[in-house]
């Protein structure tokens, strides 16, 4: 298996390799972030896709899920025929005052209705075909205030879905000088854009900062124990709640999302707007008529999740590490919901589990090899998922392991510099194993050997190159060429 692959081949934004998730600035915007079909930052005249949107206090905008672009004050009222439409505009004068960030259009010609694009440079738009998407204000949840995204399949066939490309937007009408560099010569600004779900996982969204001598804070997060898969197929019928909590000043506010886009790209699915005040004591209350299937009492269930690991022929299995992963399953990028370790007598527990649909497994490791386990199936890929938590008084979760295939890798490189120490690493990406990883050195004359690993999707680092394989078998001749002149 001889491979060729240029340096950075896996990595984004200049981030290292185990941590390609990049670093949100002081600011709404976000920096290097999404890997949506338009991950482009500079926003210059040129032609644009979204939906023509006036926010409850007349403030126009061109939006396209994640991303947004102002539309001046002087021409806004060229959009009025296309209130709540998708169109393909030319931009012919744009003011951008921070890069990456969100744009001002201050000249335009509508030249049709929004195009869907049939390829793009960072991989094709998401498709919008049967989805459907609505936002759920549940203010009256005991835990705290939610704004919760609803994305169902109406359709009769599977969907893939990307959290990618599902953002969640908030519209506030300014109070004086922002503190923040908007575009916006109108009304309002967009206070929370540029982040998605994926995003929000492990990062908030928002700012902190004087407004005319007052503190404003705006703060936007998954709520809590709520994992959501980045990608996954959506089955007809099902649909997908993602709860968000949130901090916010004083103020009017106005809430949506939207699926798919990017400005350059593609249409964009955009849900109902929920339109809401602040008071000084934080307190949220919707304004205005709002469709009663929107104002939401939702509430999730938290409770005990409990059971066994045990060996083939009934023995308990001590140490064996337990995962809860979100269902359905996320096609890559797995993250836990929940996890535990069993003890002695094989039991495990999880406290204040979601309620929601769930996928479990089990991992152990000792000096014989790996063993695995997964609910409902003897692999992770096709395990059955499950309604979880169950009745408090239920301890009947049972995961049963079973030993799992190993493989030895073993490849090249050229010789690397003799001033230094270099290693090579392999994540598992995929498989019954996840999550495993492993480093090994790199030999003086550029050989490394994996032994033992188990099977599954990898991905390999070494110098500055990341590149993927599949573990099914041995594999004798990983061979990789690194410009190890260019690695410090």
């Amino acid at each position: 298996m001889n491979m060729k692959t240029k340096p950075s081949d896996k990595l984004l934004c200049g981030g290292s390799p185990r941590n390609t998730r990049p670093r949100r600035l002081a600011h709404f915007w976000i920096a290097c972030v999404l890997a949506l079909p338009a991950l482009g930052a500079f926003r210059g005249p040129g032609k644009y896709n979204g939906v023509v949107m006036f926010d409850r206090w007349g403030g126009a905008h061109l939006y396209s899920g994640a991303y947004v672009m102002e539309v001046s004050e002087t021409v806004k009222d060229l959009l009025r025929p296309y209130a709540n439409q998708s169109v393909l505009l030319e931009a012919k004068q744009v003011l951008q005052p921070i890069n990456p960030g969100d744009g001002l259009i201050k000249k335009l010609a509508v030249l049709g209705p929004s195009v869907e694009t049939i390829t793009a440079n960072f991989g094709g738009p998401a498709l919008l075909d049967d989805l459907s998407l609505k936002a759920v204000a549940n203010f009256s949840i005991a835990s705290g205030p939610e704004l919760i995204i609803e994305l169902r399949n109406t359709g009769t066939v599977k969907r893939s879905v990307n959290m990618d490309a599902l953002g969640p937007t908030l519209f506030a009408k300014k109070q004086g000088p922002e503190c923040l560099l908007s575009p916006s010569d109108g009304p309002s600004f967009v206070a929370v854009t540029r982040t998605s779900i994926d995003f929000l996982q492990q990062h908030p969204a928002g700012n902190q900062c004087l407004v005319n001598g007052r503190g404003r804070t705006v703060s936007v997060w998954l709520a809590p124990g709520v994992a959501v898969p980045k990608a996954f197929d959506l089955e007809p019928g099902h649909s997908i709640d993602v709860p968000l909590r949130f901090e916010l000043s004083e103020g009017e506010y106005e809430f949506l999302a939207g699926y798919g886009g990017g400005v350059h790209q593609a249409r964009t699915l955009v849900s109902n707007r929920i339109a809401f005040n602040v008071s000084e004591e934080g307190k949220p209350e919707i304004v205005g008529p709002t469709d009663p299937d929107v104002l939401g009492s939702r509430t999730r269930r938290r409770g005990l999740v409990c059971g066994t690991v045990a060996w083939g022929d009934g023995r308990p299995a001590a140490n064996a590490r337990v995962f809860l992963w979100p269902a359905p399953l996320s096609r890559d990028d797995l993250r836990a919901a929940n996890t535990a370790t069993t003890d002695l007598a094989g039991e495990f527990r999880m406290e204040h589990v979601s309620e929601g649909h769930y996928i479990a497994s089990a991992v152990r490791t000792d000096e014989r090899g790996f063993y695995t386990a997964a609910s409902g199936s003897e692999h992770l890929a096709g395990a059955a998922s499950l309604a979880l938590p169950l009745a408090q008084e239920e301890c009947s979760m049972r995961l049963v392991l079973r030993q799992a295939a190993t493989y030895t890798v073993r490849g090249r490189t050229i010789s690397p510099p003799t001033n230094k120490t270099y290693s090579a690493r392999i994540i598992l990406t995929r498989g019954d194993a996840y999550p495993f990883e492993r480093t090994v050195p790199i030999g003086s004359d550029g050989s490394y050997e994996f032994k033992a690993i188990p099977a599954g999707r990898y991905q390999f680092f070494a110098g500055n190159v990341g590149a993927g394989f599949e573990a099914d078998r041995d594999i004798n001749d990983f061979d990789i060429e690194i410009d190890w002149s260019g690695w410090k």
